[in-house]
This record gives structure tokens, sequence and C-alpha cells, in this order.
């Protein structure tokens, strides 16, 4: 029952074909240990203590590889057969069952008890070796943790989310309709990796001549939260930064994409021709003054305080940026420069 019990999360873990392996060699190594504890003399009360709670203690761990077929046939075969497949394991199982404590009984009666007992040893150590290949197949492997930021779910826009998650431009409204759906209802924003700048230099282009229609349209999503109702008072801005909060990808994600934006920001400068080891100071500067805070120093996320004051600079940020395409238009028109 205790086996049963914390199976699956062994099966989770490592893998139904390790877990299997592995509960062969420990059934080997448990009769290993529990032939020598037996054969101690002379016997005396604590051997015997010793003896069963050496043999209740790892049988839960020997029946793991029992247990471990019916995953690996789940795995493999056809779900239009997965019931017969099931029930003919059952029955093999069950078959076995009946028929090797008789056979083993047999021997032991034959041979002697010890001798019959390390052929059972070295059945369990040849299965573990016979099973072991089983742990390179893939499909017997352990299951990718699946997040819902890194796919579509039921509602989403499948299409959409392929891109998004391939690295893709899509029209920054699809995501926008994408994510405010998925945090209405509770679930995780989709989450796009940082394509490395090697990877995505061909498309510097393409990203750049997105960048007025991507401004506008953000700058108008904020200035709409702010014309609206939903950060009207207190109530609604905390159940609006509780959505939010709950949306966002977890912690271990989010370090994972500061390091790839700080991989594609440093790549970016050493190729567009800035000295990196000129002097951090002015590259930090340069920094500072392109990104400024959005919420107030020591403050590190959205609160219902800060909320509407971060919706209102977010605003003001990208009508800045607006305000710099159309002088940079502006001048591009009567000067050849380097500036894209």
């Amino acid at each position: 029952m205790c086996a049963s019990a914390g199976s699956n999360k062994i099966f989770a873990k490592m893998g139904a074909a390790t877990a299997c392996v592995v509960g062969n060699a420990l059934t080997a190594l448990a009769t290993i240990i529990l032939l020598q504890i037996a054969n101690i003399n002379p016997p005396t009360s604590v051997t015997y203590g010793v003896f069963f709670a050496v043999m209740y203690l790892s049988f839960p761990l020997t029946v793991v590889s029992q247990l471990s077929t019916g995953p690996m046939l789940d795995r493999i075969a056809p779900s239009s057969q997965r019931g017969l497949v099931q029930g003919l394991n059952s029955s093999v199982m069950q078959f076995g069952m009946a028929l090797f404590p008789w056979v083993f009984g047999l021997l032991s009666d034959g041979i002697g008890l010890t001798t019959t007992l390390w052929i059972c040893i070295g059945i369990s150590f040849a299965a573990a070796v016979v099973n072991a290949p089983l742990m390179l197949v893939k499909v017997l492997q352990p299951r990718k943790k699946v997040h819902e930021y890194d796919h579509a779910l039921a509602f989403d826009d499948e299409d959409v989310v392929k891109k998004l998650l391939g690295g893709e431009w899509v029209p920054p409204e699809k995501r926008w309709q994408i994510n405010q759906k998925r945090m209405l209802k509770g679930h995780s924003f989709i989450v796009q990796d940082y394509v490395s700048y090697a990877d995505g230099k061909a498309n510097l282009c393409d990203m750049k001549r997105h960048a007025k229609a991507d401004f506008e349209f953000y700058g108008k999503q904020m200035l709409s939260h702010l014309e609206g109702d939903c950060l009207a008072d207190e109530d609604k801005r905390e159940r609006l930064v509780r959505m939010i909060k709950k949306s966002r990808a977890p912690s271990s994600k989010q370090e994972e994409l500061k390091r790839e934006l700080g991989e594609w920001f440093a790549d970016y400068m050493v190729d567009a021709g800035y000295q990196i080891d000129e002097s951090p100071f002015i590259f930090k500067q340069l920094i500072l003054s392109a990104f400024p805070r959005v919420i107030p120093p020591g403050d590190t996320e959205f609160t219902k305080e800060n909320i509407e004051q971060a919706t209102l600079n977010f605003a003001r940020l990208y009508n800045h940026y607006l305000e710099e395409e159309e002088n940079a238009a502006y001048l591009n028109a009567f000067a050849q420069a380097y500036m894209a």
C-alpha cells in the first residue's frame, strides 16, 4: 500500500523504466542483506528485530519494479488498446505470483533455501541488466513538466501562441487579447523566451519597423486603463495587482529571462560598435536614462499603491519613444545616418 501510494511520485521523478531497474537492483540488495542477517549465529532477539525491520522497510522499494510495468505499457500502447494491454499485464503478473512461489518451494526442498535465495538474487540483478536499455527510451523517461506559460490553452488561438513561443513577432493586440483572457480566467501569461541575438539578428530591421505600431498600441492600452474603471478605487487596484501576480511566470522562469535579456543586450551593444570595456559607468548611465523607474524606489513589483502611477509612467515611456521615432524619421530624411 505504501509503495503503491508513492510510486506515482517516483515514476514522475525518475521515469518508470529507471524505477523498474532501481527496484530490481534494490530487491537483490535487500535479499542479500536479509540473507546475511539470517545466517548470523547464534540468532538473538536483536538480529530477529533487525531482520524484520529491514524486511518491512525495504519491501515497498522492491515492489516498485512490479508496479512500473503498468505506466510503461501505458506510454507505449495505442490508446485504443490500453485496456487489453493492461489486462494482459495483470494476467501475466497474477500467473507469475501463483506459479513461482510453488517453483521456488520445490527448488528450496531440492537444493536448499540459501541456494534458492541466491538464484532469486541473480534473477533480480539479471532483470535490472535486461531492463536497463529501457532507460534510454525517450517515451519512458520522466516527462518534462509542462507550464501554462509555454503552451496553448484550450481557449487560446493556437496559431498565435505557436508563433509567440517560436520567437516570431505577432501584432501586439493579439498577444494582449490572449494574455488578458488568461489573466481574467486565472491562468498564466504566455511567456516568450528571448531569442539569442545571433539567432535573431536577421530580424532586427523587421523588429524596428514594427516598433512604432507596438509602442502606439501599448501606450493606448495604458491610457485606457487610466481612463477606465480598473484603477478607479483601491479595491479594483488591489484586484488587478492580485490577478497580475497570479498570471506572471514563476520566479525561476523570471531569473532565466533576466539572463537571456542581459545576454541579448550585451551582444547587441558589442555588435553595434559600443566598446563595453570603456567605462561601466557610462553604459549604466545610458541604461538608467533609457529605462527610468516606473515604480517607486524600494518597490520591486506592482502594488495597489503604485499600480496607477506605474501605468502612467509606462504610458509616458511609450509616448517618449514614439516622439523619438518621429524625430529620427525626420532627421533621416535629410541626412544619411547610421542611427537605425
